[in-house]
Order: structure tokens, then sequence, then C-alpha cells
């Protein structure tokens, strides 16, 4: 019996404490719509994304030039 006691408080002890924080979770800034890390990891992806299609366009530009100016063998 003591112990089923024990455990039962101890649950019950918990949750006491997380009540706060998933006020907290629920209550959101009107300005701010996801987090720093979400934020962080955009902003990544979109510098990820802008130099991956300058670096492709210039590779696609080497290599059509090159193979325009390659002198045909006959």
């Amino acid at each position: 019996m003591g112990i089923n006691t024990l455990t039962i408080n101890d649950i019950h002890s918990q949750q006491n404490l997380n009540k706060p924080k998933e006020k907290l979770r629920d209550h959101r800034h009107p300005f701010v719509d996801f987090s720093f890390g979400e934020w962080f990891v955009e902003k990544m992806l979109r510098g990820y994304e802008a130099v991956y299609k300058y670096i492709t366009l210039t590779i696609h530009q080497i290599n059509k030039f090159s193979s325009t100016s390659k002198p045909y063998v006959i």
C-alpha cells in the first residue's frame, strides 16, 4: 500500500509542475509563430538554396560554354 501511495503522489506532484509549462506552450506571442530553432533552420535552408542555385547555374554555364568551344574532330 505504501509504494502505491508514493507512486500516485509522485505522479500528481509532477503533473502539477508540468501545468505551467503546458500553459506557456499554448500561449504564443502573435508576432512569433515559430521558435528560434525553426527560424534559424529556415534561414540556413534559404541561404543553402540560394547558394545551390548560384553554383548550379555557374556549372551549367561553364558546361554549355565548354561544349560549344570544343573543336570537332573528323
